[in-house]
């Protein structure tokens, strides 16, 4: 049963005629059966109003007390519901529809918060915060922050570790002791810089017969590290994975001595070998100081920085 439901009954309720109503019976000693519904409607004058003759005393009955029982129904209805609320506040189905609303309307502030944290941490990347707290003094707190901060390493750092990891790799493979299979097998290496490829040749000790070979060669865009091509090779040679970081390492991105540049214009591009200050370099053709102006100004690309003598 709905609100509506008890609405419409406590309304037919009130326009009834007032109560108590009561019934009489019929006598029966005089062979009246029939029994009456009386309505006390106006107590100042005495009037009563008698509704119809009802030959059945139990429907009189209860058609008298529905005056006064449906209204004290009505009422216990009532105050159920007030302690049901007050017990359970969410039974009540418009403190659902608010609860519902409020949360509709929390869902929305989370998300404009959200995009104003991700905008903020977009500003704080442009933001040096060293540079901050130097200018406000707080040198302790420069120092706290540094410690915990991440050190980045740059492109150039991280290619020199794996080159340094690529010789060892290779030391450690090419040694037939330290191996579990082929362990009577030599490794050969050759290297060709023009090509800027490198092969590694897996032979008999006592025959010199050619088992099997590994074959690397750098990408057109990439510049040539002989000792990350023997790694590789070497790997593909052996049968074994090769190491993400290898084929994977970052362009270099500086200039060192030994090194194979691509420097020049459009219309005079060539390839020198970047030498130390000082070194005498003949006409100057193939080779560069690392102080002058074609190393420092017309430099290219680094094409080649395996810096050995083979070069």
């Amino acid at each position: 049963m709905t609100k509506d439901d008890l609405e419409e009954i406590r309304q037919r309720v009130k326009n009834a005629t007032i109560g108590p109503w009561t019934f009489e019976k019929g006598d029966r000693s005089r062979g009246d059966r029939r029994s009456a519904v009386i309505c006390n409607f106006n107590h100042d004058h005495g009037e009563w109003y008698i509704h119809g003759d009802i030959s059945n005393i139990e429907d009189a009955e209860f058609i008298a007390h529905a005056r006064q029982d449906i209204p004290a129904l009505l009422d216990h209805i009532a105050e159920l519901a007030s302690d049901i609320a007050r017990m359970c506040p969410i039974a009540d189905r418009p403190v659902i529809e608010s609860l519902l609303a409020e949360k509709d309307h929390m869902a929305e502030e989370i998300s404009d918060l959200q995009r104003k944290i991700d905008l903020y941490e977009a500003y704080a990347q442009e933001y040096d915060y060293y540079a901050i707290l130097n200018e406000m003094g707080d040198e302790d707190a420069r120092r706290e922050l540094m410690a915990q901060a991440p050190v980045e390493k740059t492109a150039q750092e991280l290619r020199d570790e794996i080159v340094e990891q690529a010789k060892a790799d290779v030391e450690r493979l090419s040694n037939r002791y330290q191996r579990k299979n082929y362990c009577g097998i030599s490794v050969e290496f050759v290297v060709n810089h023009e090509k800027r490829t490198v092969v590694a040749l897996l032979k008999g000790v006592n025959t010199g017969i050619v088992y099997t070979k590994g074959i690397a060669k750098a990408a057109p865009d990439d510049c040539f590290n002989e000792h990350i091509g023997k790694a590789i090779a070497l790997h593909r040679a052996l049968g074994i994975e090769v190491p993400d970081e290898y084929p994977n390492a970052p362009q270099p991105t500086e200039v060192r001595v030994g090194d194979v540049v691509e420097c020049g214009s459009l219309k005079d591009v060539r390839h020198v070998k970047v030498v130390a200050d000082g070194e005498y370099i003949g006409t100057g053709l193939d080779k560069a100081v690392i102080s002058s102006i074609t190393v420092k100004h017309r430099l290219i690309r680094i094409i080649d920085d395996s810096r050995t003598e083979a070069i």
